[in-house]
């Protein structure tokens, strides 16, 4: 072999090597990450997940706050628990007796979870590595954690207060010094998360302020838009006269819990907020007094979130009304169920709470018991038990119940409010009706009125609505529902056929079927129901023979009152 030749075979081995070396290496150090437990030279990146939802982010080359003590302070705790850790078969508790930190180490473009459940007692600690692996930390490992910022939420009394205005907005602290009782009963410093920017709350009626641990001072200063002192006192001595219709105040809260025996936690905190003071809501019924099986309408002004009406009824009607917004007021149909009927629950008088922004406002009305007649439905035994039996009785229901609990959003019947039948002719059967059927000698109570209707006739909307259904059931055949808004709408069933699909929306009178003889029904009917909700009520209603709302109600919608 001549030398030109070796050296090119030196130069090319050389080459190779140099080439090949750094691959082998990363790639022995990437199996090594892969497979083995993180250690303090790999690992670039941590991710801290702590029981209670708050996460951090750690980098060993971008430490946050610019130096290396968050990044060392934590890294070295959890490096250490891991290094210390004694292998075990499982954790001797299920994991909810301990508080789980989630930890995600980042090491050559791997992610490792490794898992953390710590308990108060450094004694009672482990981990699970990525390998699914469980380890107990030493006790020294976890006394070390225990007393780092991290831990807080091993501890209940590390939640730093918060402040919750008119019910349901929360106002972290501006500043806030915080204590908390740690391991070994050392107080030691909370974790406190603090707001730069001043949030807006809206309140009605006085200012409605609650901690989730309340202080034993509380100082509140008022100013207005112009920066003139209203108010500065003890927060019990607040006038809520001050809390006028369309005023807006800068609040300062100034809240002190106080170092004592047998105290878990101490500290003091500045929550600043605007307080933008809505006009009192105010609630109106359409009418004085209704039968059983009627319902009342109720309209309200100076809501802005529906969702925070609360309503109450004395005594008990099990109902939530649903709420639906038109022209600023909200409106929501209330039942007086025939169920209430009874000796226990008959009651001449009705009380409604209704509450909002901290402000209460009770609402009476009279009630009385229309008498019940009896009606009888000729069908044969063989088609009521093949029509009215416990199957299709659950199909109607599982078929009804979610079309009457939803909402379409939109009150279509506020300005053409006075319900007009669906045919102009005779009622068969009314409403509430002790009801027997021949064939079987089965009774039930008529939940809606069947019209004495000719084979041909069509069948009209009683109100504008949005159509929600069409379709069948055994009991109800070939069905139309519509709904009007606020918790109002109409069934239209047994007819032959249909001409709406659901989404159509629909003004007061549109066709919307035939008459027929399908489902339960003897011969060729129109049954017609009226819900609230999904409570049958009588159609002509003791409040004008429809859905008319009252006068003081309609003054109050144009301004009136």
């Amino acid at each position: 072999m001549n030398s030109d030749l070796k050296k090119k075979i030196i130069i090319t081995v050389a080459v190779c090597l140099v080439l090949i070396l750094p691959t082998v290496a990363a790639f022995i150090a990437y199996s090594s990450a892969r497979n083995n437990p993180v250690t303090r030279k790999s690992v670039s990146g941590i991710s801290v997940v702590t029981p209670d939802g708050g996460s951090f982010d750690f980098s060993r080359k971008a430490p946050e706050s610019g130096s290396q003590s968050t990044w060392k302070t934590i890294s070295e705790c959890f490096f250490t628990m891991n290094e210390s850790g004694k292998t075990v078969d499982a954790l001797p508790a299920p994991e909810s007796e301990y508080k789980c930190f989630t930890v995600t180490y980042s090491s050559y473009n791997l992610k490792s979870e490794y898992r953390y459940y710590i308990t108060r007692d450094p004694d009672n600690s482990y981990f699970r590595d990525s390998a699914g692996r469980y380890h107990k930390i030493s006790s020294e490992a976890v006394t070390a954690f225990l007393s780092t910022e991290y831990a807080t939420s091993v501890f209940p009394s590390a939640a730093q207060p918060t402040l919750t205005v008119a019910g349901t907005q929360n106002v972290l602290p501006q500043s806030m010094q915080w204590k908390f009782l740690g391991y070994r009963d050392e107080f030691y410093d909370g974790t406190v998360s603090v707001i730069n920017t001043v949030p807006t709350c809206d309140v009605s009626g006085g200012l409605e302020m609650k901690f989730d641990t309340e202080p034993d001072y509380l100082y509140v200063e008022l100013t207005d838009k112009d920066g003139n002192r209203v108010f500065e006192d003890n927060y019990d001595r607040l006038d809520a006269t001050l809390f006028a219709d369309n005023t807006v105040y800068n609040v300062i809260v100034t809240a002190k819990w106080y170092e004592a025996d047998g105290r878990t936690n101490y500290g003091e905190g500045v929550y600043r907020f605007i307080a933008n003071v809505l006009s009192p809501a105010v609630f109106y019924l359409n009418t004085p007094s209704i039968e059983y099986g009627d319902f009342v309408i109720v309209s309200a002004k100076n809501i802005v979130d529906k969702s925070l009406i609360g309503f109450t009824s004395e005594p008990a009607i099990n109902f939530t009304p649903v709420f639906t917004e038109y022209g600023g007021y909200y409106h929501a149909v209330i039942p007086l169920s025939l169920d209430l009927v009874s000796a226990n629950n008959k009651a001449p008088s009705y009380s409604f709470t209704f509450s909002y922004g901290g402000v209460y406002q009770e609402l009476t009305f009279n009630a009385s018991v229309r008498k019940v007649n009896k009606g009888y439905l000729n069908i044969s035994a063989d088609k009521c038990r093949e029509y009215y039996n416990e199957t299709t009785r659950k199909e109607f229901s599982d078929t009804f119940a979610p079309v009457f609990a939803a909402d379409c959003g939109t009150v279509y019947w506020i300005d053409d409010n006075m319900l007009i039948t669906p045919t102009t002719r005779n009622v068969r059967m009314g409403f509430g009706f002790y009801t027997q059927l021949s064939g079987t000698k089965e009774t039930f109570t008529h939940e809606g009125v069947d019209f004495k209707v000719v084979k041909g006739d069509s069948v009209g909307s009683c109100l504008p609505g949005e159509v929600v259904f069409v379709g069948e059931t055994k009991i109800s055949g070939k069905t139309v529902v519509i709904d009007h808004g606020a918790g109002l709408k109409s069934l239209y069933a047994n007819m032959s056929s249909t001409s709406v699909s659901v989404g159509d929306i629909i003004e007061k009178g549109h066709i919307i079927g035939v008459v027929g003889s399908t489902g339960l029904c003897a011969g060729t009917t129109l049954h017609f129901g009226l819900y609230a909700g999904n409570v049958p009520v009588r159609y002509y209603s003791s409040a004008d023979n429809g859905v008319q709302i009252s006068e003081a109600v309609r003054n109050a919608i144009a301004g009136g009152k």
